[in-house]
């Protein structure tokens, strides 16, 4: 009972410290490939009652 306890706060003691020490790195890169068209998805939603 007391290990489950100290087992959970330590467990939840290092999640903590591993979520603020965690560093997000973001890389962009231009497309060099001008001769390429841009491909655009749309997808369209009609809301029409059914008959």
């Amino acid at each position: 009972s007391l290990m489950s306890y100290i087992l959970v706060v330590w467990l939840v003691v290092m999640e903590i410290m591993y979520f603020m020490e965690t560093k997000f790195t973001y890389k962009f890169t231009p497309d060099a490939t001008f001769t390429e068209k841009l491909k655009i998805n749309v997808d369209i939603t009609v809301a029409m009652p059914c008959k």
